[in-house]
This record gives structure tokens, C-alpha cells and sequence, in this order.
């Protein structure tokens, strides 16, 4: 019997299970888990010192009907302002060539009579060579979760 939740609640699982030494520490934080407005199971958890520094955490992001590959890999940038966020990670395509993508996210939240009110969106279609992580002011806005839960520290 297929569980539509089931995907994303074992990527949430994975990814957020165990909180890292640099994530106990005083720093910025994103951590999140659901199903987005295109219908991509996704979970993630990102940290960095205070300044963006010494990004860390894994993130995974997997379409259902198989429109396109999965976004999968460690962060390698993160950039928090207030209650938004840009997460960047390292990525291969399906024919293994190695590619840098970055996520806008914004935390409006915990759900409100259990919809969820948190945003999500990827920026670009991704680089050869890893950037520094956007502006998250400067990204507009995300598309609003089926459901899920996104938290964003700002050390």
C-alpha cells in the first residue's frame, strides 16, 4: 500500500535523527521536513557557526512522479537573515557529473490547524562550481509547503 507521507517522513527521519556537535553550538540553523508545492518530499537539516561559516548537514529532495532526479548532498553553504534562509548543496546529475544547487527557504511558523505555512523554492538550475550562498532577502519569495515544518535559527 503506498503512504504518500512515508517518503518524506523517512527523509525527515534520516536527515534530522541526530544533531551534530556544530548544530548543539551557538550558530545559524535550518531544519525542516514535508512534501512542496510541486510535490517534492524533501528533508534537511543545515548548520553553520553564526557568520555562515563552516556550513555542515545533508539534504534530500525527491519528486514522486519522477519528473526529475532527486536533489540530494551535503550543505556547502548557508545563509540565514531572520526568518529566511539560502542552503546550498553539492549534487550529481544521473549521469554523475557534479553540480552545485541552492534553496530558498522561509520559516512563517509551525502550521496553523495543521496546514503548513512555511516556504520553499530552488534557485537557478544549479552551477558547475560552488557559489557562495544567495541573499536570502534578495529571492522574493518561495511556494508555500502541502505540509511540513521548516525551522530557521538566526544565530
Amino acid at each position: 500500500m503506498f503512504r504518500p507521507y512515508g517518503l518524506a517522513a523517512a527523509c525527515a527521519t534520516i536527515v534530522l535523527a541526530a544533531p551534530s556537535a556544530a548544530l548543539a553550538a551557538a550558530g545559524d540553523s535550518v531544519t525542516g521536513g514535508g512534501i512542496s508545492a510541486v510535490d517534492t518530499r524533501f528533508g534537511f537539516n543545515a548548520h553553520s557557526n553564526a557568520n555562515g561559516g563552516e556550513p555542515g548537514g545533508y539534504a534530500v529532495f525527491k519528486t514522486v512522479n519522477g519528473t526529475s532526479a532527486a536533489r540530494k548532498g551535503e550543505v556547502t553553504c548557508l545563509r540565514v537573515s531572520g526568518n529566511m534562509a539560502v542552503i546550498g548543496i553539492q549534487d550529481y546529475t544521473t549521469d554523475g557529473t557534479l553540480v552545485y544547487r541552492q534553496f530558498f527557504i522561509r520559516d512563517n511558523g509551525d502550521p496553523v490547524g495543521g496546514v503548513a505555512v512555511d516556504e520553499l523554492r530552488e534557485i537557478g538550475s544549479g552551477s558547475a562550481t560552488p557559489l557562495p550562498c544567495a541573499d536570502p532577502a534578495e529571492q522574493g519569495s518561495g511556494l508555500i509547503l502541502q505540509q511540513g515544518n521548516i525551522v530557521i535559527r538566526d544565530a
